[in-house]
């Protein structure tokens, strides 16, 4: 199977909250291909590559710190600097044949020219509205040549699809998922009747409704509401105030399973903005995963996920989708745990691999090299061939679990 060493142009650092790009990075590895994620910070004197996991290595490369990607685009000179990074990498770590995952805008212009260095192909991997943040910079101009020069480009969101799709006939359809081996155990858990415990986890930011929140803690003062996550730019000052809200801060990604184990339910408070509009919140999966009760805002990409999730309008709405729910069977938990399995990062990744396969602009890669090893340490890889099958054993071995909780 062809196994082309991915880079990643990434839209997070690699230490920052597991998403989408660590679990697609996860993924290629364990498929086979050599991974390159580089920092989102330009460095003026970059270190040699490290090995994170197996497979995959963090990078830095040559330039401004202070440029920051959010805001501002790469120019020329910038850009020669950070290729030649990638070409002093390229001597022990062969890029040849890579695939080029941008999933920031202001990436491109990078993108498009390590694609003729190393003749390799550009895949956009679109996940937010990058019009629609508060706190960025304009890379509307950016988005849109990056969705017409790309080899193939994949969206998380219908609402992204239907914008960029017109741009560029390879755009493919490829949303979030979840790890559901990683929190299908809180689903069986056991909890007190009391107190009642709602919780949420991932960004707190500015499009986080604390003022709903608030309502809800005030509408229920029973109850205990838990928030994990940092509060970036987030409306939270009320909340403080309110001796039944708890903020747990940032935890790691291995920690969130023991904490959720504890929610009776999951909230997803998010107002309804453009941003929203076009989010496919991965903590949606990971919540059914979980087994948890799901009440969010009407956001599109969780209408389709009804009656598994609850949406809801109103503080009330919120409270009554929840004390419903307090009420029902294990079996409850169990659907959605099943509803989980089948929406998996494994799964997303099959789907994702097989669109590169399928792009016109794939076939046209040079072809790259074999790397017996590309550093000291012996790697273990799977064929793609493998995943299938390990992605079965694996929905099997959760089936036992099932059949075990009931």
């Amino acid at each position: 199977m062809d196994t082309p060493p991915i880079l990643f142009l990434p839209i997070i650092n690699w230490e920052f909250r597991t998403q989408r790009p660590q679990q697609l990075a996860r993924c290629f590895a364990r498929a086979g291909h050599r991974v390159y994620y580089p920092a989102l910070r330009l460095h003026p004197d970059p270190p040699a590559p490290h090995q994170v996991e197996s497979g995959i290595w963090q990078i830095a490369l040559n330039g401004d710190p202070g440029l920051d990607p959010y805001r501002e685009r790469l120019s020329p000179a910038a850009v020669e600097l950070a290729l030649g990074s990638l070409r002093e990498i390229s001597a022990e770590h062969p890029l040849d044949g890579c695939w080029i995952i941008a999933q920031l805008p202001s990436w491109r212009p990078l993108a498009e020219a390590a694609r003729t260095a190393f003749g390799g192909a550009v895949l956009f991997d679109c996940m937010d509205d990058f019009t629609a943040f508060g706190d960025h910079g304009d890379l509307a101009q950016d988005e849109r040549a990056l969705a017409i020069s790309a080899d193939l480009v994949v969206t998380s969101a219908q609402s992204l699809f239907d914008k960029l799709a017109p741009l560029n006939p390879q755009t493919r359809m490829v949303r979030n998922g979840c790890e559901p081996a990683h929190f299908g155990p809180a689903s069986a858990r056991t909890l007190p009747d009391e107190p009642v415990v709602v919780g949420f986890f991932g960004g707190i930011h500015d499009w986080f409704d604390g003022s709903l929140v608030a309502e809800i803690a005030r509408l229920r003062p029973q109850w205990e509401i838990r928030l994990i996550g940092d509060t970036y730019r987030g409306d939270v000052e009320t909340l403080r105030t309110l001796p039944n809200v708890k903020f747990f801060g940032e935890v790691p990604y291995a920690a969130l399973p023991r904490l959720v184990s504890g929610f009776h339910a999951g909230i997803i408070p998010f107002k309804i903005t453009p941003l929203t509009e076009a989010a496919d919140p991965v903590k949606a999966y990971e919540m059914l995963a979980a087994g948890l009760t799901v009440v969010a805002t009407d956001l599109p990409e969780l209408r389709r996920l009804v009656p598994l999730v609850a949406l809801a309008h109103t503080a009330g709405e919120f409270v009554a989708h929840i004390e419903e729910s307090l009420s029902e069977p294990p079996e409850a938990r169990l659907a959605r745990f099943e509803a989980a399995r089948r929406e998996s990062w494994l799964d997303r990744f099959l789907d994702l691999r097989r669109a590169m396969d399928e792009s016109p602009g794939g076939s046209r890669r040079r072809p790259a090299p074999r790397v017996e090893s590309a550093s000291a340490e012996t790697e273990r890889f799977v064929s793609l061939s493998d995943l299938q099958r390990e992605t079965e054993e694996l929905r099997r071995h959760l089936s036992a679990l099932e059949t075990a909780w009931q």
